[in-house]
């Protein structure tokens, strides 16, 4: 029996759209088995328990195979950021901290509007001097997470450490934000450890002392 072109044209449709969804949903699930792999392992690292090189290095394979895959995500980016920080964070290593930004930055291009990623490259380059890149990060943060926790937690903390080269009105901005994260119970133990650990302790704390506020990491010392 001959088969006419017409059908076998559909037939041959067909059998590509299954094969390429197929093909999406097993590298979907791949990508999804490694990031949370990634993931997982990021998640038992803190300041007190910061991750060996032995670790890190285990995550590089992960991380190889994950960017190497079609459509990678945003996410996927800032997973591979992370522990390109960590790397930084240990190492003091010039080359993690060029990777972790330009991770970063092609997190950022993907989803411009998602504005953790500026507050976080923020964060990362608070050691150098305010410029125009930055000042941008800033507006691009407040526009698109001015409510999101994380993105206020590290704005504020990016301010009290750059605060000689604020002016008054960036200053006053700053303390009034701290004292709201203060106030609000809901972030005061995410703010109790960002200023256990925050270079910029000591001018939090005396901040929120002259306004006859506290918190338990000013007390017990952190990097006072």
């Amino acid at each position: 029996m001959k088969i006419s072109p017409k059908i076998w044209a559909a037939n041959l449709m067909l059998a590509v759209t299954c094969l390429a969804i197929t093909t999406g949903a097993t590298l979907h699930f791949v990508a999804s088995l490694y990031a949370n792999g990634i993931q997982q392992t990021l998640s038992n690292y803190s300041h007190l328990s910061p991750p060996t090189q032995r670790q890190l290095d285990n995550n590089q394979p992960l991380i190889s195979v994950l960017l190497s895959l079609p459509m990678v995500k945003p996410s996927h980016y800032n997973l591979a950021a992370k522990v390109a920080q960590w790397r930084f964070f240990i190492h003091q290593d010039s080359v993690a901290f060029a990777q972790a930004l330009f991770l970063l930055e092609q997190s950022s291009a993907l989803r411009p509007t998602w504005a953790p990623n500026y507050s976080e490259q923020l964060h990362f380059l608070t050691n150098r001097p305010l410029n125009q890149q930055q000042s941008a990060m800033v507006s691009l943060a407040h526009r698109y997470g001015a409510y999101l926790p994380s993105v206020q937690l590290k704005l504020m903390e990016v301010a009290f450490i750059q605060w000689p080269e604020l002016t008054a009105n960036q200053r006053i901005a700053a303390a009034n934000q701290l004292i709201q994260l203060q106030q609000n119970w809901r972030l005061r133990e995410k703010l109790e450890t960002l200023v256990r650990f925050s270079p910029a302790a000591a001018r939090m704390c005396q901040l929120l002392k002259f306004n006859q506020l506290t918190l338990k990491a000013c007390q017990s010392g952190g990097n006072l």
